[in-house]
């Protein structure tokens, strides 16, 4: 595995902050948090909610990577917000609606292109169409 310096240090200074023993027993958890958040979502129906990414925009094609992902899933998209965290990273907000398959679909799409730093949604089931 291999991880940028930067965030290894940030993990190592959280998992100590945060009272684990070790790296291990913190990456454990982290990973049981993950498979925990993946399997307590809907899995099937339709819902709205929010994919919010930040992302280095200095990384060639990021841009046009979310652009074109965007298109290709506008069905989905409600509306979207762009703002400048700073000179390097950005922030982009997706309200969606749609079937669960598709939503997921867009948000695993987001999280595959270069240049993404962090993913982070919230759904809620609805009965609407």
């Amino acid at each position: 595995m291999s991880l940028p310096s930067e965030l290894l240090d940030a993990f190592d200074t959280a998992w100590r902050e945060s009272g684990y023993r070790d790296r291990s027993k913190a990456l454990q958890a982290s990973m049981r948090s993950l498979i925990s958040e993946l399997e307590s979502g809907p899995k099937a129906g339709s819902v709205v909610g929010s994919i919010v990414i930040v992302y280095n925009h200095e990384t060639k094609g990021t841009d046009e990577a979310i652009t074109e992902t965007s298109h290709h899933h506008r069905q989905s998209i409600v509306s979207s917000l762009h703002a400048h965290i700073d000179a390097a990273h950005c922030l982009s907000a997706l309200l969606v609606r749609g079937k669960v398959t598709d939503i997921s679909s867009l948000e695993g799409e987001l999280k595959r292109h270069k240049g993404i730093m962090q993913v982070k949604s919230s759904y809620l089931k609805t009965e609407f169409t």
